[in-house]
């Protein structure tokens, strides 16, 4: 479970379909973001990269989960904030699906064979 401006969302990224999920809609997210255009105001620009963060949260939690979390506003610190939540825990899940990998590991279980 992640809480993000106290919304409670549901995410297990050792669920195959929500890494997937999830790994589409970053990418995705990244791509758009690097393909914002530099001729942009600082308000068009905060608009863009929240939308975009929006979409994501979107894709990945089900349509509206964004104005949840959001509600009305458009600021890009709290966009950026949520962003960095998602990925805290993505890295959380991925540090320990890497230590299950590893403990069930062929090479594990020869190690302990030699021994």
């Amino acid at each position: 479970m992640l809480e993000i401006n106290g919304v409670e969302l549901e995410f297990d990224l050792l669920d195959a379909d929500m890494a997937e999920s999830y790994e589409n809609a970053y990418r995705k997210m990244q791509k758009d973001v690097a393909n914002i255009s530099k001729n942009l105001s600082l308000a068009e620009n905060i608009r863009k990269q929240c939308k975009l963060i929006f979409n994501f949260f979107d894709e990945v939690f089900g349509e509206g989960t964004s104005k949840n979390i959001f509600g009305n506003k458009t600021n890009l610190r709290e966009c950026i904030k949520a962003v960095e939540a998602i990925i805290d825990h993505v890295n959380k899940d991925t540090e320990e699906a890497n230590k299950i990998i590893n403990k069930y590991s062929p090479n594990r279980a020869t190690r302990r064979a030699n021994k």
